[in-house]
């Protein structure tokens, strides 16, 4: 996908029991890979993106289901760093001892 340059994507999609899944590979300045049985790569929007070679902005095409990733992505992103601040330090090799710790971590934001 490099070659092919920024804004390019691929899709695959599966019916599973009636419900579609789409697979989409989006290419920004690295890869993106979401997956989702709620939205689909169409309508097809244009972004404003930073490029370095050329030193201006260009446009780039980005499909719907980046674009509703990126409106509701603020919460999962701000609980990630808060856990990743404020981690318990008890290391363990019980699978289920890292599962309460997190939840612990999860609970104590």
């Amino acid at each position: 996908m490099k070659t092919k340059g920024r804004g390019s994507y691929e899709v695959l999609s599966t019916s599973i029991d009636r419900v579609t899944i789409n697979a989409v590979k989006w290419y920004d300045n690295k890869a993106v890979h979401l997956m989702s049985t709620f939205c689909e790569i169409e309508p097809i929007d244009i972004v404003k993106r930073w490029d370095k070679k050329m030193k201006k902005m260009i446009d780039v095409q980005r499909p719907n289901i980046v674009k509703i990733y990126n409106q509701h992505m603020g919460g999962v992103d701000l609980v990630d760093s808060l856990i990743a601040l404020y981690r318990i330090k008890i290391r363990s090799r019980k699978w289920y001892h890292r599962i309460m710790f997190h939840l612990l971590d999860f609970v104590t934001l």
